[in-house]
Parts: C-alpha cells; structure tokens; sequence
C-alpha cells in the first residue's frame, strides 16, 4: 500500500490508526512473530518486554528513534550488558547504538530521569515550546536548588499534591527563565 497523506495527518485519526493496527497485527501473527498491543503506555510495554527477552538472547535491540525507550531502559535496566536502543540514521547519518549502561549523565540526572521523561513531555501529545529534552537534563544537571526540589518526587510519603505542584512550578519557571529565579554559585 502506497502513502498516500503524511503520517501527521493519518495518525492523528483513531479509525486509521486502529485500521493499520489491526492489519500489521495479522501479517505480523500469519509470519509467526509475537505480537504484543499496548492499551496504555507502549514505550513501558516495549522497554520491560526487552528486559524480559534480554535473558534468553545474547543481545536484544529496540529500534526508536525517540529517547524515552533509551531514559526508561536506562532507568530499569541501568547495568545491562546486551541492550541496546538503535537510532536508526536518515539519509546520509549512520545508525547510533546507545547502552543504558554506559549512558554518560551524572547521578542526579539518573536518579531523576523518570521525572525529566514526565515534566519535559511527549514529542507528539505534549512539548513545551523551543524547549528540547537535553536542556532540561542539562538544567537539572547544573542547578542546585532545582536538585533539592526535585527530590520531593522520591518520597512515596509526600501525601501534600501542593508540594508537588511546586517543584513542578519551580522547574518549569527555571526553564524559561534561569537567571531570574535562580543564582548559583
């Protein structure tokens, strides 16, 4: 079947998405593959059915062009030998392999990035405006006081939706203003 609108324009539209589920589905299942539907969240669905078949094979690699499967697998599966996430390369780019075990980010970004994955955004339901995942990595990275507010998202306990709402506040303001809220030394 030949393309016949962007995938903007055809995603977008329930019925056509459920259409070219549903015959993917069948192909895929009448060639014997596995085939696994995703009602919720897929990137969780593909990163914990990549730690699961990661045992039974020498190497296992999630082909995305997008860096939530990379930040949930870094996030599961930290210490991973035989994962991988491929970007796969356009036109004339090479194909990039990334390991969440050898992913070069400093220990406060990794104990947040699940965190840094829920406030910066879904590239196609939800962004914020001129605003790229890696600035927000390196806003966290480089901002104390940000560091210690974050750190009410780790607290099971923190029953107070207000405490929250704050810290997510303060980030965002950060964001688009760094130097009128914050002065680090």
């Amino acid at each position: 079947m030949t393309e016949t609108m962007p995938k903007e324009q055809f995603f977008p539209n329930d019925y056509n998405k459920e259409r070219l589920i549903s015959m993917l589905l069948e192909k895929l299942v009448q060639h014997g593959f596995e085939v696994r539907i995703s009602i919720e969240d897929a990137d969780t669905l593909i990163v914990n059915t990549a730690i699961q078949l990661a045992s039974n094979f020498a190497t296992v690699i999630i082909i995305e062009d997008d860096t939530d499967l990379l930040i949930l697998l870094t996030t599961k599966a930290p210490n991973s030998s035989n994962m991988y996430v491929m970007k796969p390369g356009k036109e004339t780019s090479q194909n990039t392999f990334c390991s969440p075990r050898y992913f070069n980010f400093s220990s406060v970004v990794k104990q947040n990035l699940l965190f840094l994955r829920a406030i910066s955004g879904c590239n196609t339901t939800s962004a914020f405006y001129r605003q790229g995942k890696l600035k927000f990595v390196k806003l966290l990275q480089k901002n104390t006081t940000l560091q210690e507010s974050v750190n009410v998202f780790h607290h099971a306990d923190t029953d107070d939706p207000e405490i929250l709402i704050s810290a997510g506040q303060l980030f965002l303001a950060a964001l688009y203003s760094p130097n009128r809220y914050f002065q680090n030394p």
